[in-house]
């Protein structure tokens, strides 16, 4: 099911215009689809699924012509390209259908090609510390952007997707989001957290001062919607919002270090004054503040942090 989005805003102008001698093709309704018959460059084919419903603005169009007497008829033989509307929302209660496409992308490794895939990755990977000091040297919102771009083809329960991200670099809401998770930490190290717990840390060294949370150049304040909503405002439960918005934020960490960044992941107890500094709704819930920026000349890190389990005990295999 192929489209081309370029065609079809110079068809649908078109057709809003009432003429349709100027049109490069034609337009036909059917009872399940709304079908696109153009020819197009082959380097300019996209692949979708295709959605409809009554307010689609190719069916609008076509209502349009029918009513001003066009004629939309396929021409025998030509190719049946489907289009899926972008102005169709991804949760609206008359798209809520299966349709099924090709694997549109796939690899074809040999088994030597995949062992040396996963080593490199894995020596990447294992390149990456949370670091606690920065410099300020920018970071380009560009990669800030394509790295949430990647945390965002992560899987998720039913494909809902239901994470949001609040990236930050203006100084004074870093300020605010610092003043605030510094206060908590401080109620959280005069007694808020149990002896075993700072117990726990005293390896880390950490402690109730965050001076990354103004000094990196970005803050990434990660959300978890718990439910979401359709246009009409009606409620849609999200599911395994906690494991699907775990993985987004691992996808998120591994391309913020495979772009040459630094992070660090903090989680002040308790979260709950990000919705309002960060102007959040109450179907959001925080789960993490991620410092990023690049390391400091004098960047240093825990000697424990080296320490990872071998993976004789983080795995078992059975054959």
């Amino acid at each position: 099911m192929q489209f081309d989005p370029h065609h079809l805003a110079a068809l649908s102008a078109v057709l809003r215009r009432g003429s349709f001698e100027a049109a490069a093709g034609e337009l036909s309704v059917t009872p399940s689809a709304i079908s696109l018959r153009i020819k197009v460059p082959e380097h300019r084919v996209g692949t979708v699924p295709t959605r409809r419903g009554p307010h689609c603005s190719v069916t609008r169009s076509v209502r349009r012509a029918a009513r001003a007497g066009l004629s939309l008829q396929p021409r025998p033989g030509t190719e049946i390209r489907k289009y899926q509307d972008p102005e169709i929302p991804m949760f609206a209660k008359e798209a809520l259908n299966y349709t099924a496409i090709p694997l549109p992308d796939r690899a074809d490794l040999s088994d030597d090609e995949m062992c040396s895939a996963a080593a490199a990755f894995h020596e990447q990977m294992r390149r990456r510390h949370t670091v606690r000091d920065y410099t300020d040297r920018p970071v380009p919102r560009e990669v800030i952007e394509t790295c949430l771009r990647t945390a965002g083809t992560a899987p998720s329960g039913a494909n809902h997707q239901p994470w949001h991200f609040v990236a930050i670099s203006n100084p004074a809401m870093k300020q605010r989001v610092r003043d605030e998770a510094e206060e908590e930490e401080r109620r959280f190290y005069a007694g808020g957290a149990g002896d075993e717990w700072i117990k726990a840390l005293e390896p880390i060294g950490t402690d109730a001062d965050k001076p990354h949370l103004t000094t990196a150049p970005w803050l990434i304040v990660v959300f978890a919607q718990r439910w979401g909503t359709f246009e009409d405002g009606a409620r849609f439960k999200n599911y395994y919002v906690p494991e699907s918005v775990n993985i987004a934020t691992g996808f998120l960490l591994a391309a913020l270090h495979h772009a040459g960044l630094c992070t660090l992941t903090h989680t002040p107890n308790p979260m709950k004054f990000l919705n309002e500094a960060l102007g959040r709704p109450a179907s959001e819930k925080p789960t993490m503040i991620i410092a990023v920026g690049h390391p400091a000349e004098d960047a240093t890190i825990p000697s424990v942090a080296k320490l990872k389990k071998p993976l004789e005990q983080i795995s078992t295999f059975l054959e």
